[in-house]
């Protein structure tokens, strides 16, 4: 069983790659969609009182390096 900050992580973490695809694909506008913003936005209701910056940070920082490799 997951913890709620493994499940936050997950989501985030997919969340962001999600994000990254769809700018490399130019499907979204990245000058009018933030990471920040789209992450939030497909992140179910229950799990955004958990969510923070500091979060979407590290799980980004560890999302990037993975994905340049």
């Amino acid at each position: 069983m997951l913890t709620d900050r493994e499940r936050n992580i997950a989501m985030v973490a997919n969340g962001i790659t999600a994000y990254l695809i769809l700018s490399e694909r130019r499907e979204i506008l990245v000058e009018e969609t933030t990471m920040y913003s789209f992450v939030i936005d497909v992140l179910p209701e229950r799990f955004r009182a958990q969510l923070t910056p500091e979060l979407i940070d590290e799980v980004f920082e560890s999302v990037s390096v993975a994905y340049s490799s």
